[in-house]
């Protein structure tokens, strides 16, 4: 590296601080118009960041475009993360167009957990078709652990059983986990066993 290339390294890193920090002091309508309309896809990734726990009720739909129109994959995966700080309810149709026509698995998974944290929104059917239809493993063993935390007992079994046969190893783990976690019992990633293994469960509680 020449000296000169040494420079201007310094130069940018000094700029990449002074956003950062005028960023960090901005407010969130500021933020917001960043987000939107900065035409370097760091400058909309940090100042996503930054908005993270404080985006207001009035600031949901500016923050669905750029969920839904960014051309940056990791801005609206914070966009997603940020819907779901927001817990607004009303968020759930945008977060479920972004799992139905978003590329980029991130982005799909970020979507997937912030629907997951809305209030009073039903869950189990986004759930179930994330681990019918989606095409990766990273997203499909989310899905699982996500059934686990957020349906109860009577919901996720089913969809963790499926779980288990998974062309993934990934996801047949997960479920095999999950159902530890969930039902107390020990099993091996198979849903013959466990079918069995809640069967002998229920035969004892009914006893």
């Amino acid at each position: 590296m020449t000296p000169r290339h040494a420079e201007i390294r310094a130069l940018a890193a000094v700029l990449t601080a002074v956003l950062v920090v005028a960023l960090g002091c901005a407010s969130s309508d500021r933020l917001l118009k960043v987000a939107r309309t900065a035409p370097v896809p760091q400058e909309r990734r940090d100042a996503m960041l930054h908005l993270r726990g404080r985006v207001r009720p009035d600031m949901r739909e500016g923050v669905e475009a750029v969920l839904l129109t960014d051309g940056d994959p990791a801005t609206r995966a914070l966009a997603a993360q940020a819907l779901g700080d927001l817990a607004d309810p009303a968020a759930a149709p945008a977060l479920r167009r972004s799992l139905d026509g978003e590329t980029y698995a991130l982005v799909r998974q970020r979507a997937l957990e912030a629907l997951v944290r809305l209030p009073n929104v039903p869950v189990a059917a986004d759930l179930r078709e994330v681990l019918a239809a989606d095409r990766s493993d990273e997203v499909r063993a989310a899905a699982v652990r996500l059934s686990a935390s957020a349906l109860d007992v009577s919901a996720a079994t089913p969809l963790l059983l499926a779980a288990l046969e998974d062309s993934s190893a990934l996801v047949r783990i997960e479920a095999q986990r999950s159902l530890r976690k969930l039902t107390g019992l020990d099993a091996p990633p198979d849903r013959a066993r466990w079918e069995e293994a809640l069967k002998a469960q229920q035969a004892q509680t009914t006893r």
